[in-house]
């Protein structure tokens, strides 16, 4: 505990932590986003958390723009199963979420 107390009290650190060191949360938030996009095709509401993780994926990490077209072929397979309305509206979670990046850079 006295350790993370004193690993935290150094600001390039934690500026470091924030800014290069982002591979592990990066997959993670990638692939639970592919997760609940499988999972918005039995129950919609899941796109919009989906969409909201997203996000915070693309945020995390530039490579994660490569979502975009995984999420595009998704839509393609499973058009018919899927409900455009959560759909879209992940599409627009997605772009709230990240907009903190789109304004940053």
């Amino acid at each position: 505990m006295v350790s993370g107390l004193i690993l935290i009290s150094i600001p390039l650190l934690v500026f470091m932590s924030t800014k290069f060191m982002t591979d592990v949360p990066s997959v993670l938030f990638f692939s639970t986003t592919l997760y609940f996009y499988y999972l918005g095709i039995e129950k919609p509401k899941y796109f919009l958390l989906g969409g909201l993780l997203g996000g915070v994926s693309i945020i995390l990490k530039d490579m994660n723009f490569l979502l975009i077209p995984i999420l595009l072929t998704f839509l393609v397979v499973f058009w018919r199963k899927i409900s455009l309305k959560y759909f879209t509206g992940s599409i627009f979670m997605a772009l709230i979420s990240a907009s903190p990046y789109f304004i940053d850079n």
